[in-house]
């Protein structure tokens, strides 16, 4: 009897001792999840082809970055898009957040993106599926009560067309 005791006030110390960890497992939890659902409205709008909904995640002086590529406004990424959207017949963006990272009304965020396009090869006649992983350090910023992103930087970014690497992917 005394063993039981001594083992159920064991158990309910590490209980107690354990919750402030269990209560604080993600303190950005509430920023996580508005951040998920700005990037799962950009992944919807460009799957529709709405390039004007897909930008209202972003502040107007938004940048978008990449290694293979010249900084652009998100007016410049909107043009880009609206010409490039087109060319697919179905389009499927992934997104996960890797990392977080939240000072006050700016946030931090290293996400992969997966993206997978079934476009018409003019070269082949055919249906082909064109596929991009890519890796990017996103800087969002609160306004009022959303998430908006400020900028894109795309540090990684591996393309495949039917399987085999495309020109530019690092």
């Amino acid at each position: 009897m005394r063993q039981n005791t001594f083992m159920l006030s064991l158990l309910a110390v590490l209980f107690l001792a354990a919750l402030p960890t269990i209560a604080q497992r993600d303190p950005n939890a509430a920023v996580r999840q508005a951040i998920m659902q700005q990037y799962r409205r950009m992944e919807t709008a460009l799957a529709k082809k709405d390039v004007n909904e897909a930008v209202k995640i972003c502040l107007p002086n938004a940048q978008f970055k990449s290694k293979n590529m010249p900084t652009v406004s998100v007016e410049q990424w909107k043009q880009m898009a609206a010409q490039t959207l087109p060319a697919f017949q179905s389009l499927k963006i992934t997104t996960r957040i890797d990392t977080l990272k939240v000072r006050g009304n700016e946030a931090k965020v290293e996400i992969s993106q997966t993206m997978e396009a079934r476009v018409n090869n003019p070269q082949t006649n055919k249906v082909s599926i064109l596929r991009s992983e890519q890796k990017s350090r996103d800087v969002w910023v609160k306004s009022g009560s959303n998430w908006l992103l400020k900028l894109s930087d795309t540090f990684s970014e591996k393309s495949t067309l039917d399987g085999k690497p495309l020109p530019g992917g690092s």
